[in-house]
């Protein structure tokens, strides 16, 4: 089925959307639908309750029981605020009547490093103009130019992990475990093996990075709007990051190429939209580390990047797991 067609939603009302299809699991013994398509409606729903001109800079959400693949999901929204910079949706995912996800997600008109760049430029070069033609003055109340010299960009970025700038992504692994979701990977090897990573094992575990390049469909899926492209990256981002914990650990007893080796399940998932400037369907940077494990519970960060390297969305996610005493061996 075509990627926006599946997750397209129909307004009942203002404030009430429901799924044109049900959304699709992981695997068949996953216990309930892929996060990152929950994820990824609840943002489409929430962009088309907003004004025109709106994108997501965060969202904020919880996976609150697990959704079923057999009916598609009702949506609820309400109108936290609306102004003229910012505007805030709380949306909830109903399924039997129950709440099974719900997810605060904020709105900005402007959030495009270019476009701000582009302005900036325009007010320097019609700036250079008033003044090669003598309409400049020096009149104290006017001070827009000041207001408009205070809009220069200012900005600074993580940059890109060591493996994506060190690995051409030619010489990685293709990976398609994912295709059934339209999620396709490009593995370093270093993903993969402990061998040519032990320098990892004189750091603590939250400073082993793991990374890969990640993409929405194999070169075959055409976007037609902005909608799309944040949806389509919605998606992607909740792939791998809740299964790698045997690998940050170091455990050398499981299989690294294994999709899954320990009961995990994602209690939340936090993204910050950094930029617009990015397209889901060319390869995209990814690079994440945990940051905490105690009473069950890990919390992993991320940072995805654009085909120019640009980082453009920070991802956190706490993930539920039951190691089965992989723990025992683990390098700390």
């Amino acid at each position: 089925m075509d990627f926006e067609k599946k997750f397209d939603v129909s307004a009942k009302d203002p404030h009430h959307y429901v799924g044109n299809f049900p959304l699709t699991k992981s695997f068949p013994s996953s216990p309930g639908v892929y996060g990152g398509n929950i994820a990824g409606q609840a943002l489409l729903v929430a962009m088309k309750s907003a004004p025109e001109g709106f994108t997501p800079h965060s969202l904020h959400s919880y996976f609150v029981r697990s959704c079923t693949d057999k009916i598609p999901v009702e949506w609820t929204v309400d109108e936290i605020s609306n102004g003229r910079s910012f505007c805030n949706r709380n949306v909830r995912g109903i399924q039997n009547g129950r709440i099974c996800y719900s997810a605060n997600i904020s709105l900005a008109k402007k959030n495009s490093l270019k476009d701000a760049q582009l302005a900036h430029q325009r007010y320097l070069e019609e700036k250079k103009k008033k003044e090669e033609n003598g309409d400049d003055d020096d009149d104290d109340d006017d001070d827009d130019d000041d207001d408009d010299a205070a809009e220069k960009p200012f900005y600074f970025q993580t940059p890109l992990p060591k493996w994506l700038q060190t690995t051409k992504i030619e010489d990685m692994d293709d990976n398609d475990v994912a295709k059934d979701r339209f999620i396709y990977h490009k593995i370093p090897r270093q993903m993969v093996s402990l061998e040519m990573t032990k320098e990892e094992e004189s750091v603590p575990p939250v400073d082993r990075q793991l990374s890969y390049y990640v993409r929405l469909g194999n070169g075959d899926i055409k976007l037609s709007s902005l909608q799309a492209q944040f949806v389509g990256l919605v998606v992607i981002s909740d792939c791998i990051i809740s299964t790698r914990l045997a690998r940050i650990l170091r455990v050398s007893s499981v299989d690294m190429q294994d999709p899954a080796h320990y009961f995990g399940i994602s209690l939340d998932h936090v993204m910050y939209f950094h930029d617009t400037d990015f397209d889901c369907t060319e390869w995209m940077g990814y690079g994440m580390r945990v940051l905490r494990m105690q009473n069950d519970r890990f919390l992993m960060e991320a940072q995805m990047y654009n085909k120019k390297g640009e980082h453009v969305v920070t991802i956190l996610q706490e993930v539920l797991a039951k190691l089965h005493g992989l723990e025992a061996t683990a390098k700390l």
